[in-house]
């Protein structure tokens, strides 16, 4: 039983690396244009004084795309 406990908990943890693997790499992308562009206005995020949110992100940023391949998944099994 031990070994069955311990082959679960590592396919937990690879399934876990393996869906973090793309966003981090996206991630890390944008912290290094960041870091290279200190002063750039990337992102903006506020409510403009008006109660709703409003996110802007650069051209070719690919978090929204990686998190919409799941919506569907999140529709049917997230909170309600």
């Amino acid at each position: 039983m031990f070994c069955l406990q311990l082959a679960t908990r590592r396919d937990k943890t690879l399934n876990l690396l393996e869906g973090c693997a793309p966003a981090t790499k996206e991630l890390a992308l944008w912290v290094a244009k960041i870091v290279d562009q200190p002063t750039a206005r990337l992102f903006v995020a506020g409510d403009g004084g008006r109660g709703t949110t409003a996110d802007f992100v650069p051209e070719g940023f690919g978090i929204g795309q990686l998190i919409s391949r799941h919506k569907a998944v999140s529709d049917k099994w997230g909170p309600e």
